[in-house]
């Protein structure tokens, strides 16, 4: 059963209108876990407080689900953008395999959450760059 918002009748309505709340899938980190890679969040108090009344997030952090501890060295894409790499930012550890390994089972699982969208931390190296498929 989806869960329901209970929306204040303004003057005119004689009772709350009950909504079913939609499915999105965020960036952890926008939603106040410290998942980045210095250890802090990127929390967004509208996404929290305001659209949380409409929505049910379902929260992803593609670095630390990967196995990435926090905190950690930044990563960031390089080479080829038809097939970049993975690597960390200062010693140029390669992270691909990692991030590689992880992508279908995450897909496989969000697909089976039927999202009806996807709010993304903006300069994600990382969320950005995922294959889709179709899911968003």
């Amino acid at each position: 059963m989806t869960p329901k918002t209970n929306i204040e009748p303004s003057k005119t309505a004689n009772a709350p209108i009950d909504i079913p709340k939609i499915k999105i899938g965020a960036s952890t980190c926008l939603l106040g876990k410290k998942v980045g890679y210095d250890g802090n969040h990127s929390h967004d108090r509208y996404l929290t407080q305001t659209l949380s009344l409409f929505v049910d997030y379902v929260p992803v952090c593609p670095e630390v689900e990967c196995g990435m501890p926090i905190p950690r060295e930044s990563v960031r894409l390089v080479g080829d953008p038809a097939a970049p790499r993975l690597e960390t930012r200062n010693t140029q550890e390669d992270k691909t395999q990692m991030m590689t390994d992880w992508i279908p089972g995450k897909l496989a699982a969000l697909e089976k959450e039927n999202l009806c969208g996807f709010i993304f931390k903006s300069k994600s190296p990382v969320l950005v760059s995922l294959p889709h498929q179709g899911l968003w």
